[in-house]
Protein backbone atom coordinates (compact mmCIF):
# COMPACT_ATOMS: atom_id res chain seq x y z
CA UNK A 1 0.00 0.00 0.00
CA UNK A 2 2.68 2.50 0.89
CA UNK A 3 4.60 1.75 -2.86
CA UNK A 4 0.89 2.78 -3.92
CA UNK A 5 0.59 5.93 -1.94
CA UNK A 6 3.67 7.15 -3.78
CA UNK A 7 3.00 5.77 -7.20
CA UNK A 8 0.13 8.26 -6.80
CA UNK A 9 1.90 11.00 -5.32
CA UNK A 10 4.71 10.87 -8.10
CA UNK A 11 1.95 10.85 -10.78
CA UNK A 12 0.01 13.74 -9.60
CA UNK A 13 1.28 16.91 -9.82
CA UNK A 14 -0.18 19.20 -7.00
CA UNK A 15 -0.59 22.27 -8.58
CA UNK A 16 -3.24 20.84 -10.99
CA UNK A 17 -5.21 19.42 -8.02
CA UNK A 18 -5.04 22.39 -5.92
CA UNK A 19 -5.75 24.59 -9.16
CA UNK A 20 -9.50 22.97 -9.35
CA UNK A 21 -10.42 24.74 -6.75
CA UNK A 22 -7.92 27.91 -6.30
CA UNK A 23 -7.19 29.99 -8.46
CA UNK A 24 -3.35 29.97 -8.71
CA UNK A 25 -0.84 32.42 -10.38
CA UNK A 26 2.88 32.03 -11.23
CA UNK A 27 5.01 33.76 -8.44
CA UNK A 28 8.55 32.82 -8.88
CA UNK A 29 9.39 28.97 -8.71
CA UNK A 30 5.75 28.57 -6.62
CA UNK A 31 2.34 29.28 -7.08
CA UNK A 32 0.16 31.81 -4.93
CA UNK A 33 -3.70 32.17 -4.73
CA UNK A 34 -6.03 32.87 -1.91
CA UNK A 35 -6.59 30.91 1.16
CA UNK A 36 -9.33 28.26 0.92
CA UNK A 37 -9.62 27.14 4.44
CA UNK A 38 -9.64 30.85 5.76
CA UNK A 39 -11.11 34.34 4.59
CA UNK A 40 -8.42 36.41 3.47
CA UNK A 41 -8.33 39.25 0.79
CA UNK A 42 -4.76 39.20 -0.22
CA UNK A 43 -3.45 35.64 -1.24
CA UNK A 44 -1.25 34.31 1.61
CA UNK A 45 -1.01 30.42 0.02
CA UNK A 46 1.63 29.24 -1.86
CA UNK A 47 2.13 26.20 -4.09
CA UNK A 48 5.14 24.85 -4.24
CA UNK A 49 5.66 22.05 -7.56
CA UNK A 50 8.93 21.50 -6.68
CA UNK A 51 8.64 20.27 -2.60
CA UNK A 52 4.86 19.01 -4.13
CA UNK A 53 3.35 20.79 -1.02
CA UNK A 54 1.38 23.52 0.14
CA UNK A 55 1.17 26.19 2.81
CA UNK A 56 -0.56 29.06 3.87
CA UNK A 57 1.20 31.97 5.84
CA UNK A 58 -2.39 33.48 7.18
CA UNK A 59 -3.86 30.62 8.56
CA UNK A 60 -1.07 27.81 8.85
CA UNK A 61 -2.43 25.16 6.68
CA UNK A 62 -0.12 22.96 5.06
CA UNK A 63 0.83 19.29 3.94
CA UNK A 64 0.74 17.45 0.37
CA UNK A 65 -1.73 16.69 -2.17
CA UNK A 66 -3.21 13.93 -0.19
CA UNK A 67 -3.65 15.77 2.85
CA UNK A 68 -5.19 18.90 0.98
CA UNK A 69 -8.01 16.73 -0.55
CA UNK A 70 -8.72 15.51 2.73
CA UNK A 71 -9.09 19.33 4.15
CA UNK A 72 -11.11 20.89 1.71
CA UNK A 73 -12.98 17.99 0.63
CA UNK A 74 -13.84 16.32 4.26
CA UNK A 75 -12.50 13.11 3.49
CA UNK A 76 -10.38 10.09 5.19
CA UNK A 77 -7.00 9.27 3.76
CA UNK A 78 -8.01 6.44 1.97
CA UNK A 79 -10.77 8.45 0.15
CA UNK A 80 -8.66 10.95 -0.76
CA UNK A 81 -5.85 8.41 -1.87
CA UNK A 82 -8.69 7.13 -4.25
CA UNK A 83 -9.43 10.15 -5.69
CA UNK A 84 -6.16 10.94 -6.52
CA UNK A 85 -5.78 7.17 -8.25
CA UNK A 86 -8.52 7.78 -10.15
CA UNK A 87 -7.00 10.86 -11.84
CA UNK A 88 -3.96 9.22 -11.77
CA UNK A 89 -4.74 6.00 -13.76
CA UNK A 90 -3.25 4.23 -10.54
CA UNK A 91 -5.96 1.09 -9.62
CA UNK A 92 -5.30 0.49 -6.27
CA UNK A 93 -5.46 -2.79 -5.11
CA UNK A 94 -7.62 -4.34 -2.81
CA UNK A 95 -7.24 -7.38 -0.43
CA UNK A 96 -11.25 -8.37 -0.81
CA UNK A 97 -14.46 -7.07 -1.17
CA UNK A 98 -14.32 -6.48 2.71
CA UNK A 99 -12.03 -3.93 2.39
CA UNK A 100 -14.51 -1.16 1.31
CA UNK A 101 -15.23 1.37 3.42
CA UNK A 102 -19.01 1.86 4.50
CA UNK A 103 -19.43 4.96 2.47
CA UNK A 104 -18.11 3.12 -0.15
CA UNK A 105 -20.71 0.50 0.30
CA UNK A 106 -23.52 3.72 0.85
CA UNK A 107 -22.31 5.45 -2.61
CA UNK A 108 -23.01 1.70 -4.65
CA UNK A 109 -26.29 0.95 -3.21
CA UNK A 110 -27.87 4.38 -4.00
CA UNK A 111 -26.16 3.99 -7.37
CA UNK A 112 -27.87 0.92 -7.69
CA UNK A 113 -31.54 2.38 -5.96
CA UNK A 114 -31.01 4.88 -8.59
CA UNK A 115 -30.52 2.61 -11.96
CA UNK A 116 -33.01 0.45 -10.76
CA UNK A 117 -35.77 3.37 -10.48
CA UNK A 118 -34.44 4.50 -13.86
CA UNK A 119 -35.20 1.37 -15.38
CA UNK A 120 -38.30 1.17 -14.10
CA UNK A 121 -40.05 4.74 -15.83
CA UNK A 122 -38.16 3.60 -19.04
CA UNK A 123 -38.53 -0.15 -19.49
CA UNK A 124 -41.26 -1.30 -17.04
CA UNK A 125 -45.57 -0.80 -17.29
CA UNK A 126 -45.07 0.27 -13.51
CA UNK A 127 -43.24 3.23 -14.71
CA UNK A 128 -46.22 4.81 -17.02
CA UNK A 129 -47.35 7.18 -14.64
CA UNK A 130 -44.38 8.41 -13.62
CA UNK A 131 -43.21 8.95 -17.57
CA UNK A 132 -46.09 10.63 -18.54
CA UNK A 133 -46.27 13.09 -15.37
CA UNK A 134 -42.52 14.09 -16.61
CA UNK A 135 -42.68 13.96 -19.97
CA UNK A 136 -46.42 15.96 -20.47
CA UNK A 137 -46.91 17.66 -17.32
CA UNK A 138 -43.69 18.88 -16.84
CA UNK A 139 -42.31 19.40 -20.57
CA UNK A 140 -38.96 16.71 -20.24
CA UNK A 141 -38.09 15.25 -22.71
CA UNK A 142 -36.82 11.58 -23.00
CA UNK A 143 -32.81 12.78 -23.49
CA UNK A 144 -33.12 14.79 -20.28
CA UNK A 145 -34.79 12.59 -18.09
CA UNK A 146 -31.63 9.88 -19.12
CA UNK A 147 -29.23 12.92 -18.78
CA UNK A 148 -30.58 13.21 -15.28
CA UNK A 149 -31.17 9.40 -14.37
CA UNK A 150 -34.69 10.13 -13.52
CA UNK A 151 -36.14 7.31 -12.32
CA UNK A 152 -40.11 6.11 -10.78
CA UNK A 153 -40.67 4.28 -7.36
CA UNK A 154 -43.80 2.40 -7.93
CA UNK A 155 -46.80 2.60 -5.58
CA UNK A 156 -46.30 -1.34 -4.61
CA UNK A 157 -44.11 -0.33 -1.70
CA UNK A 158 -41.18 -2.74 -1.51
CA UNK A 159 -40.47 -3.83 -5.51
CA UNK A 160 -36.89 -2.27 -4.99
CA UNK A 161 -36.66 -3.94 -1.77
CA UNK A 162 -36.93 -6.87 -3.03
CA UNK A 163 -34.90 -6.87 -5.91
CA UNK A 164 -31.67 -6.04 -3.89
CA UNK A 165 -31.91 -7.72 -0.93
CA UNK A 166 -33.27 -11.47 -2.75
CA UNK A 167 -30.97 -10.53 -6.18
CA UNK A 168 -27.83 -8.53 -5.26
CA UNK A 169 -27.78 -10.04 -1.35
CA UNK A 170 -28.09 -7.00 0.28
CA UNK A 171 -28.06 -6.61 4.03
CA UNK A 172 -31.67 -4.78 5.16
CA UNK A 173 -29.52 -2.70 7.31
CA UNK A 174 -27.53 -1.21 4.97
CA UNK A 175 -30.05 -0.29 3.08
CA UNK A 176 -31.31 1.35 6.17
CA UNK A 177 -28.32 3.06 6.41
CA UNK A 178 -28.61 4.57 3.25
CA UNK A 179 -31.97 5.91 3.53
CA UNK A 180 -33.72 4.32 0.84
CA UNK A 181 -35.59 1.85 2.87
CA UNK A 182 -38.05 2.32 6.15
CA UNK A 183 -39.01 -0.49 8.69
CA UNK A 184 -42.45 -0.09 9.70
CA UNK A 185 -44.80 -2.01 11.24
CA UNK A 186 -42.28 -4.99 10.78
CA UNK A 187 -41.62 -4.78 7.27
CA UNK A 188 -39.69 -2.49 5.34
CA UNK A 189 -40.88 -0.62 2.56
CA UNK A 190 -39.40 1.62 -0.26
CA UNK A 191 -38.67 4.65 1.19
CA UNK A 192 -39.41 6.87 -2.27
CA UNK A 193 -42.78 4.49 -2.89
CA UNK A 194 -45.27 6.33 -5.62
CA UNK A 195 -42.68 8.90 -6.29
CA UNK A 196 -40.48 9.62 -9.33
CA UNK A 197 -36.70 10.00 -8.20
CA UNK A 198 -34.28 12.60 -8.56
CA UNK A 199 -30.28 10.77 -7.98
CA UNK A 200 -28.99 14.10 -6.05
CA UNK A 201 -25.06 13.29 -7.04
CA UNK A 202 -21.75 15.00 -5.16
CA UNK A 203 -19.86 17.24 -7.61
CA UNK A 204 -18.08 14.06 -8.94
CA UNK A 205 -21.20 12.80 -10.21
CA UNK A 206 -21.54 10.08 -7.37
CA UNK A 207 -25.12 9.16 -6.39
CA UNK A 208 -25.04 9.95 -2.62
CA UNK A 209 -29.09 10.56 -2.26
CA UNK A 210 -32.42 10.59 -3.76
CA UNK A 211 -35.42 12.75 -3.87
CA UNK A 212 -38.91 12.12 -4.48
CA UNK A 213 -41.73 14.36 -6.20
CA UNK A 214 -45.10 12.28 -4.92
CA UNK A 215 -46.57 10.87 -8.22
CA UNK A 216 -50.31 12.86 -9.27
CA UNK A 217 -52.52 10.70 -8.30
CA UNK A 218 -51.62 9.99 -4.80
CA UNK A 219 -51.70 14.24 -4.42
CA UNK A 220 -54.63 15.61 -1.44
CA UNK A 221 -53.18 12.44 0.37
CA UNK A 222 -51.68 12.87 3.76
CA UNK A 223 -48.62 12.38 2.17
CA UNK A 224 -45.56 14.87 1.88
CA UNK A 225 -45.31 16.17 -1.75
CA UNK A 226 -41.31 16.04 -1.47
CA UNK A 227 -38.90 13.93 0.23
CA UNK A 228 -35.06 13.51 0.03
CA UNK A 229 -32.70 10.80 1.72
CA UNK A 230 -32.02 11.19 5.09
CA UNK A 231 -28.64 12.84 6.13
CA UNK A 232 -26.13 9.69 6.15
CA UNK A 233 -22.20 8.92 6.30
CA UNK A 234 -22.56 10.10 2.35
CA UNK A 235 -25.30 13.00 2.36
CA UNK A 236 -25.74 16.37 4.07
CA UNK A 237 -28.01 18.18 2.92
CA UNK A 238 -27.02 21.66 3.52
CA UNK A 239 -23.76 21.05 1.96
CA UNK A 240 -24.48 19.33 -1.22
CA UNK A 241 -26.03 21.03 -4.42
CA UNK A 242 -28.38 19.23 -6.60
CA UNK A 243 -26.85 19.25 -10.49
CA UNK A 244 -23.48 20.31 -9.52
CA UNK A 245 -21.74 17.28 -10.82
CA UNK A 246 -23.23 18.77 -14.39
CA UNK A 247 -22.96 21.95 -14.07
CA UNK A 248 -19.77 22.72 -12.54
CA UNK A 249 -17.60 23.35 -16.09
CA UNK A 250 -20.02 25.73 -17.21
CA UNK A 251 -19.89 27.89 -13.98
CA UNK A 252 -16.59 27.48 -13.72
CA UNK A 253 -16.18 28.95 -17.93
CA UNK A 254 -18.57 31.38 -17.04
CA UNK A 255 -17.75 32.51 -13.67
CA UNK A 256 -21.63 32.82 -12.61
CA UNK A 257 -23.78 30.44 -10.77
CA UNK A 258 -27.48 30.35 -11.16
CA UNK A 259 -29.17 29.30 -8.09
CA UNK A 260 -32.59 27.75 -8.72
CA UNK A 261 -34.77 26.03 -5.42
CA UNK A 262 -35.60 22.60 -6.94
CA UNK A 263 -35.18 19.59 -9.17
CA UNK A 264 -37.71 20.54 -11.83
CA UNK A 265 -36.97 24.00 -11.69
CA UNK A 266 -32.96 22.88 -12.21
CA UNK A 267 -34.12 20.49 -15.51
CA UNK A 268 -36.34 23.19 -16.85
CA UNK A 269 -33.45 25.75 -17.17
CA UNK A 270 -30.96 22.76 -18.35
CA UNK A 271 -33.44 21.81 -21.24
CA UNK A 272 -33.47 25.01 -21.78
CA UNK A 273 -29.97 25.31 -22.51
CA UNK A 274 -28.75 27.26 -19.31
CA UNK A 275 -26.58 24.83 -17.88
CA UNK A 276 -24.86 27.10 -15.03
CA UNK A 277 -27.43 26.49 -12.77
CA UNK A 278 -27.59 24.57 -9.48
CA UNK A 279 -30.63 23.77 -7.04
CA UNK A 280 -30.13 23.90 -3.17
CA UNK A 281 -32.92 21.77 -2.18
CA UNK A 282 -34.58 24.80 0.08
CA UNK A 283 -34.95 28.38 0.70
CA UNK A 284 -31.43 29.13 2.36
CA UNK A 285 -28.00 29.15 1.07
CA UNK A 286 -25.73 27.85 3.62
CA UNK A 287 -21.82 28.09 4.46
CA UNK A 288 -20.77 24.41 3.19
CA UNK A 289 -23.19 25.98 -0.23
CA UNK A 290 -21.25 28.51 -0.70
CA UNK A 291 -18.29 27.29 -0.27
CA UNK A 292 -18.96 24.96 -2.53
CA UNK A 293 -20.30 27.01 -5.27
CA UNK A 294 -17.32 29.78 -4.76
CA UNK A 295 -14.67 26.85 -5.68
CA UNK A 296 -15.99 27.96 -9.83
CA UNK A 297 -17.87 30.65 -9.29
CA UNK A 298 -17.50 34.95 -8.74
CA UNK A 299 -21.06 35.66 -8.97
CA UNK A 300 -24.55 33.97 -7.71
CA UNK A 301 -27.66 34.81 -9.03
CA UNK A 302 -30.68 34.10 -6.95
CA UNK A 303 -33.83 32.76 -9.19
CA UNK A 304 -35.78 31.24 -6.33
CA UNK A 305 -39.81 30.90 -6.19
CA UNK A 306 -41.06 34.77 -6.01
CA UNK A 307 -42.34 34.28 -2.48
CA UNK A 308 -41.16 35.42 0.98
CA UNK A 309 -39.43 32.23 1.16
CA UNK A 310 -37.12 32.82 -1.67
CA UNK A 311 -36.61 36.81 -0.02
CA UNK A 312 -35.17 35.00 3.23
CA UNK A 313 -33.38 32.90 1.42
CA UNK A 314 -31.28 35.81 -0.11
CA UNK A 315 -31.14 37.30 3.16
CA UNK A 316 -29.76 34.23 5.64
CA UNK A 317 -27.35 33.74 2.32
CA UNK A 318 -26.11 37.00 2.50
CA UNK A 319 -22.99 37.10 5.29
CA UNK A 320 -22.07 34.05 4.15
CA UNK A 321 -21.33 35.09 -0.01
CA UNK A 322 -20.11 38.17 1.25
CA UNK A 323 -17.34 36.06 3.46
CA UNK A 324 -15.90 34.26 0.43
CA UNK A 325 -16.14 37.52 -2.09
CA UNK A 326 -19.33 36.46 -4.31
CA UNK A 327 -21.27 38.82 -5.68
CA UNK A 328 -24.94 38.11 -4.75
CA UNK A 329 -27.41 38.91 -7.62
CA UNK A 330 -31.22 38.36 -7.44
CA UNK A 331 -33.10 37.70 -10.57
CA UNK A 332 -37.23 39.08 -11.03
CA UNK A 333 -39.23 36.65 -12.10
CA UNK A 334 -42.13 39.20 -12.10
CA UNK A 335 -45.75 37.69 -12.66
CA UNK A 336 -44.38 34.30 -12.64
CA UNK A 337 -44.57 31.57 -9.97
CA UNK A 338 -40.99 29.92 -10.62
CA UNK A 339 -37.92 29.66 -12.68
CA UNK A 340 -39.55 26.50 -14.49
CA UNK A 341 -42.89 28.47 -15.43
CA UNK A 342 -40.80 31.40 -16.63
CA UNK A 343 -38.80 29.19 -18.56
CA UNK A 344 -41.40 26.90 -20.14
CA UNK A 345 -43.20 29.84 -21.11
CA UNK A 346 -41.18 33.40 -22.02
CA UNK A 347 -37.69 31.66 -22.50
CA UNK A 348 -36.50 34.89 -24.10
CA UNK A 349 -37.75 37.26 -21.40
CA UNK A 350 -36.01 34.99 -18.81
CA UNK A 351 -32.77 35.10 -20.31
CA UNK A 352 -33.42 39.21 -20.31
CA UNK A 353 -34.29 38.60 -16.41
CA UNK A 354 -30.89 36.66 -16.09
CA UNK A 355 -28.88 39.93 -17.44
CA UNK A 356 -31.02 42.17 -15.89
CA UNK A 357 -30.41 41.01 -12.14
CA UNK A 358 -30.02 43.40 -9.43
CA UNK A 359 -27.34 43.43 -6.77
CA UNK A 360 -28.42 41.85 -3.85
CA UNK A 361 -28.34 44.97 -1.82
CA UNK A 362 -30.54 47.25 -4.11
CA UNK A 363 -33.34 44.04 -3.93
CA UNK A 364 -32.87 43.48 -0.06
CA UNK A 365 -33.75 47.61 0.20
CA UNK A 366 -36.54 47.81 -1.94
CA UNK A 367 -37.74 44.49 -0.86
CA UNK A 368 -38.04 45.77 2.69
CA UNK A 369 -39.35 48.90 1.69
CA UNK A 370 -41.91 47.31 -0.71
CA UNK A 371 -43.47 45.49 2.69
CA UNK A 372 -44.30 48.97 4.55
CA UNK A 373 -46.33 52.09 3.86
CA UNK A 374 -43.92 55.23 3.76
CA UNK A 375 -46.64 58.15 4.36
CA UNK A 376 -46.75 56.28 8.16
CA UNK A 377 -44.04 57.16 10.30
CA UNK A 378 -44.35 53.88 12.43
CA UNK A 379 -43.52 51.52 9.65
CA UNK A 380 -40.18 54.09 8.81
CA UNK A 381 -39.07 52.82 12.12
CA UNK A 382 -39.60 49.44 11.51
CA UNK A 383 -37.97 49.71 7.97
CA UNK A 384 -35.24 51.40 9.92
CA UNK A 385 -35.38 48.35 12.21
CA UNK A 386 -34.95 46.02 9.45
CA UNK A 387 -32.53 47.67 6.97
CA UNK A 388 -29.57 48.31 9.44
CA UNK A 389 -28.74 44.95 10.09
CA UNK A 390 -28.53 44.71 6.50
CA UNK A 391 -26.33 47.71 5.87
CA UNK A 392 -24.25 46.49 8.77
CA UNK A 393 -23.37 43.66 6.93
CA UNK A 394 -21.78 45.36 3.75
CA UNK A 395 -18.27 45.67 4.65
CA UNK A 396 -16.78 47.95 1.70
CA UNK A 397 -17.21 51.26 3.60
CA UNK A 398 -17.26 53.17 0.26
CA UNK A 399 -20.03 50.83 -0.76
CA UNK A 400 -21.60 50.74 2.62
CA UNK A 401 -21.90 54.78 2.56
CA UNK A 402 -23.92 54.83 -0.64
CA UNK A 403 -26.64 52.61 0.55
CA UNK A 404 -26.51 54.50 3.86
CA UNK A 405 -27.43 57.50 1.99
CA UNK A 406 -30.07 55.65 -0.38
CA UNK A 407 -31.99 54.62 2.48
CA UNK A 408 -31.91 57.56 4.14
CA UNK A 409 -33.45 59.79 0.85
CA UNK A 410 -35.89 56.65 0.66
CA UNK A 411 -37.08 57.33 4.51
CA UNK A 412 -36.86 61.21 3.89
CA UNK A 413 -34.37 61.57 7.33
CA UNK A 414 -30.86 62.50 7.82
CA UNK A 415 -28.02 60.46 6.66
CA UNK A 416 -26.25 60.65 9.97
CA UNK A 417 -28.92 59.31 11.35
CA UNK A 418 -28.98 56.51 9.71
CA UNK A 419 -25.23 55.96 9.87
CA UNK A 420 -25.49 56.44 13.85
CA UNK A 421 -28.11 53.32 13.84
CA UNK A 422 -25.94 51.29 11.73
CA UNK A 423 -22.50 51.94 13.64
CA UNK A 424 -24.58 51.63 17.36
CA UNK A 425 -25.71 48.58 16.15
CA UNK A 426 -22.09 47.19 14.86
CA UNK A 427 -20.86 48.46 18.23
CA UNK A 428 -22.99 45.96 19.86
CA UNK A 429 -22.29 42.95 17.89
CA UNK A 430 -18.76 43.66 18.20
CA UNK A 431 -19.35 43.56 21.86
CA UNK A 432 -20.84 40.24 21.91
CA UNK A 433 -18.27 38.89 19.87
CA UNK A 434 -15.65 39.58 22.36
CA UNK A 435 -17.69 38.24 25.08
CA UNK A 436 -17.48 34.98 23.91
CA UNK A 437 -14.36 34.80 21.95
CA UNK A 438 -10.88 33.16 23.57
CA UNK A 439 -7.61 34.97 23.95
CA UNK A 440 -5.18 34.16 20.97
CA UNK A 441 -1.68 32.79 22.33
CA UNK A 442 0.87 34.70 20.46
CA UNK A 443 4.24 32.69 20.55
CA UNK A 444 7.14 35.75 20.11
CA UNK A 445 10.16 34.89 18.60
CA UNK A 446 13.29 36.23 19.19
CA UNK A 447 15.60 38.37 17.14
CA UNK A 448 18.03 35.21 16.47
CA UNK A 449 15.64 33.35 15.28
CA UNK A 450 14.21 35.79 13.31
CA UNK A 451 17.29 36.43 11.91
CA UNK A 452 18.57 32.95 11.46
CA UNK A 453 15.19 32.04 9.78
CA UNK A 454 15.67 34.59 6.96
CA UNK A 455 19.19 33.38 6.32
CA UNK A 456 18.02 30.28 5.94
CA UNK A 457 14.79 30.78 3.70
CA UNK A 458 17.78 32.42 1.47
CA UNK A 459 19.82 29.62 1.43
CA UNK A 460 17.03 27.53 0.13
CA UNK A 461 15.78 29.68 -2.03
CA UNK A 462 18.98 30.40 -3.73
CA UNK A 463 20.88 27.34 -3.27
CA UNK A 464 23.46 29.22 -2.40
CA UNK A 465 23.91 26.46 0.18
CA UNK A 466 27.58 26.40 0.78
CA UNK A 467 28.36 30.20 0.85
CA UNK A 468 25.53 30.37 3.19
CA UNK A 469 27.41 27.30 5.47
CA UNK A 470 30.89 29.30 4.41
CA UNK A 471 29.94 32.85 5.84
CA UNK A 472 27.82 31.75 8.53
CA UNK A 473 29.73 29.60 10.58
CA UNK A 474 29.79 28.10 14.02
CA UNK A 475 27.41 31.50 14.49
CA UNK A 476 23.43 29.22 14.00
CA UNK A 477 22.26 28.52 17.55
CA UNK A 478 18.22 28.10 17.58
CA UNK A 479 17.55 24.78 17.87
CA UNK A 480 15.63 23.62 14.57
CA UNK A 481 18.05 25.93 12.10
CA UNK A 482 21.28 24.58 13.91
CA UNK A 483 20.05 20.77 12.76
CA UNK A 484 18.91 22.28 9.58
CA UNK A 485 22.38 23.42 8.74
CA UNK A 486 24.17 20.48 10.52
CA UNK A 487 22.16 18.04 7.81
CA UNK A 488 22.68 20.66 5.04
CA UNK A 489 26.92 20.46 6.15
CA UNK A 490 26.80 16.32 6.07
CA UNK A 491 25.10 16.39 2.86
CA UNK A 492 27.55 18.79 1.28
CA UNK A 493 26.86 18.44 -2.71
CA UNK A 494 24.46 15.88 -2.57
CA UNK A 495 21.75 18.39 -1.06
CA UNK A 496 18.45 18.62 -2.83
CA UNK A 497 15.63 20.38 -1.39
CA UNK A 498 13.21 17.56 -2.46
CA UNK A 499 15.13 14.60 -1.05
CA UNK A 500 16.08 16.68 2.10
CA UNK A 501 12.50 18.10 3.21
CA UNK A 502 11.26 14.46 2.74
CA UNK A 503 13.88 13.25 5.00
CA UNK A 504 12.92 15.11 7.96
CA UNK A 505 10.42 14.16 11.09
CA UNK A 506 6.84 16.19 10.64
CA UNK A 507 6.75 19.43 12.44
CA UNK A 508 10.36 20.21 11.40
CA UNK A 509 9.62 19.07 7.40
CA UNK A 510 6.29 21.96 7.99
CA UNK A 511 8.85 24.67 9.08
CA UNK A 512 11.68 24.18 6.38
CA UNK A 513 9.16 23.41 3.37
CA UNK A 514 7.21 26.90 4.82
CA UNK A 515 10.82 28.84 4.34
CA UNK A 516 11.66 27.36 1.19
CA UNK A 517 7.74 28.49 -0.18
CA UNK A 518 7.57 32.08 1.39
CA UNK A 519 8.15 34.82 -0.43
CA UNK A 520 10.89 36.71 0.50
CA UNK A 521 10.01 39.83 -1.09
CA UNK A 522 13.58 40.59 -3.72
CA UNK A 523 13.50 41.39 -6.84
CA UNK A 524 16.44 40.20 -8.12
CA UNK A 525 18.32 37.03 -6.64
CA UNK A 526 21.51 39.36 -6.36
CA UNK A 527 19.03 41.53 -3.78
CA UNK A 528 19.20 38.37 -1.79
CA UNK A 529 22.74 37.71 -1.71
CA UNK A 530 23.50 41.86 -0.73
CA UNK A 531 20.66 41.03 2.26
CA UNK A 532 21.99 37.66 3.20
CA UNK A 533 25.43 39.97 3.80
CA UNK A 534 23.54 42.50 5.80
CA UNK A 535 21.98 39.71 7.63
CA UNK A 536 25.11 37.84 9.05
CA UNK A 537 26.46 41.23 10.12
CA UNK A 538 23.29 41.51 12.41
CA UNK A 539 24.12 38.12 13.44
CA UNK A 540 27.55 38.61 14.55
CA UNK A 541 26.05 42.06 16.05
CA UNK A 542 23.83 39.92 18.24
CA UNK A 543 26.55 37.53 19.26
CA UNK A 544 28.77 40.37 19.77
CA UNK A 545 26.43 41.83 22.47
CA UNK A 546 25.50 38.59 24.01
CA UNK A 547 29.67 37.80 24.92
CA UNK A 548 29.48 41.35 26.24
CA UNK A 549 26.34 40.88 28.74
CA UNK A 550 28.56 37.57 29.69
CA UNK A 551 31.97 39.39 29.56
CA UNK A 552 34.08 37.81 32.65
CA UNK A 553 36.23 41.31 33.49
CA UNK A 554 36.81 44.89 32.12
CA UNK A 555 39.73 43.79 29.30
CA UNK A 556 37.52 41.28 28.13
CA UNK A 557 34.49 43.76 27.73
CA UNK A 558 36.98 46.79 26.52
CA UNK A 559 37.99 43.97 23.66
CA UNK A 560 34.55 43.39 22.62
CA UNK A 561 33.12 46.68 22.60
CA UNK A 562 35.92 47.50 20.08
CA UNK A 563 34.80 45.14 18.34
CA UNK A 564 31.27 46.16 18.33
CA UNK A 565 32.57 49.84 17.07
CA UNK A 566 33.94 48.32 13.67
CA UNK A 567 31.07 46.11 13.28
CA UNK A 568 28.60 48.69 13.74
CA UNK A 569 31.09 50.87 11.00
CA UNK A 570 30.61 48.01 8.59
CA UNK A 571 27.03 47.85 9.10
CA UNK A 572 26.51 51.24 8.59
CA UNK A 573 28.06 50.93 4.83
Amino acid sequence: MVDQVQEVKEKTDIVDVVGEFVELKKAGRHFRGLCPFHHEKSPSFMVSPELQIYKCFGCGESGDVIAFLMKYEGLDFGEALAVLAEKAGVELKRVSRLSRTEKEELIEINELVARFYHFILLKHPLGKEGLEYLSQRRGISLQTIEEFDLGCSPESGNLMFNYLTQKKKIDPKLLEKAGVVVHVRGRWWDRFRGRVVFPIKDYRGRVIALAGRIMPKLEGRDLAKYINSPETLVYKKSASLYGIDRAKEMIRETKEAIIVEGEIDLISLWQAGIKNVVAIKGTALTEEQVRLVSRFAKTVLFCLDSDFAGDNAAIRGLKIAQQAEIELKVVNLGSFKDPDEFVRQDLEGFRLALKSAIGIWDFLIEMVIGRHDLSDSGSRAKISRELVPILALITDGILRAHFVKKVAEKLDVPEEAVNEEVEKYLKGVVKKTEVFSRPVKIVKKDTRELVEERILAIALQTGEIKKVLDLTGEMIKTGFIGKVFEEMKRLGDGFEIGRFVDTLPGELKDRVAGLFIEELGAEEEGDLMKELEKLILRLRMIDLKEKMANALDDVEFVKLSKERVELEKKTAT
